[in-house]
């Protein structure tokens, strides 16, 4: 899914409740940006799709 989403006062971003279950947010997160978008990834799934990807290198 993808939303425009604000920074709080603080400077804290606030994801979603739909967005938390589409991604399968548990604890903590990864971002990772390329040119103009920011994802925003499950730690242990975003460490388990990288280390898939070179495994097809």
């Amino acid at each position: 899914g993808v939303k425009v989403v604000e920074i709080d006062v603080t400077g804290r971003l606030l994801i979603p409740k739909d967005l938390v279950v589409f991604g399968k947010i548990d604890k903590d997160v990864v971002l990772s940006s390329a040119l103009n978008i920011v994802e925003i990834w499950d730690k242990n799934l975003y460490e388990t799709a990288v280390e898939n990807a070179t495994d097809d290198l």
